[in-house]
C-alpha cells in the first residue's frame, strides 16, 4: 500500500496508523515522538509515548492501539 502525501515526510521507523479522534475521525497516519525500537528498550518511554496525525495534527496517547507501519 502507497503512503498517502500527507505521510511521506514522517521517517519510516516513526510512521504509525492511528484511529484519530480529532477532525479527522479516521484511520490516519501519524508520526510518534519515539521509534518502536527505543520504546522496547526503554519501558517508562511507553508511559509517555505520543503520536501526532499527519493531517490534523491531533496528538494520540494510546500506543497500545497503533498499528506501526
Amino acid at each position: 500500500m502507497a503512503i498517502p502525501k500527507y505521510a511521506q515526510n514522517i521517517p519510516a521507523l516513526k510512521r504509525v496508523h492511528i484511529l484519530c479522534r480529532g477532525r479527522c475521525r479516521k484511520g490516519r497516519y501519524a508520526e510518534a515522538k519515539f521509534t518502536r525500537y527505543e520504546a522496547q528498550q526503554l519501558s517508562d518511554i511507553l508511559r509517555e509515548q505520543k503520536a501526532t496525525c499527519a493531517y490534523c495534527g491531533y496528538i494520540a496517547s494510546d500506543s497500545y492501539n497503533w498499528g506501526w507501519k
